[in-house]
């Protein structure tokens, strides 16, 4: 979701100011895309509002994902599992 807001406020901004963020765009080289169940997801959002004061509520994280669209070129990566087991994905990835 990062990605595809920043570019739609970056957008928005005067030409001369985007150079350094344009030139960076341009030099990835594989973009992903991270992605996770919506029940991972919300308990995830519950436990950082817990951990400590937050904005993210589910409300929205629904509201966020109907209004994504994820990159054309993006590899989906499913972060739902374990950090372990993302971290094994990531590897075979890059």
């Amino acid at each position: 979701m990062f990605f595809n807001e920043t570019y739609k406020i970056l957008g928005k901004i005067e030409s001369t100011k985007l150079t350094p963020f344009r030139r960076l765009f341009n030099r990835i080289r594989k973009l992903l895309y991270c992605k996770a169940i919506d029940k991972i997801a919300r308990e995830r959002i519950t436990a950082k509002r817990e951990a400590y004061e937050s904005d993210a509520t589910w409300a929205v994280y629904q509201k966020m994902k109907q209004r994504f669209t994820p990159p054309a070129n993006a590899i989906v990566v499913d972060t739902s599992g374990s950090v372990d087991e993302l971290r094994e994905k990531l590897q075979k990835l890059l």
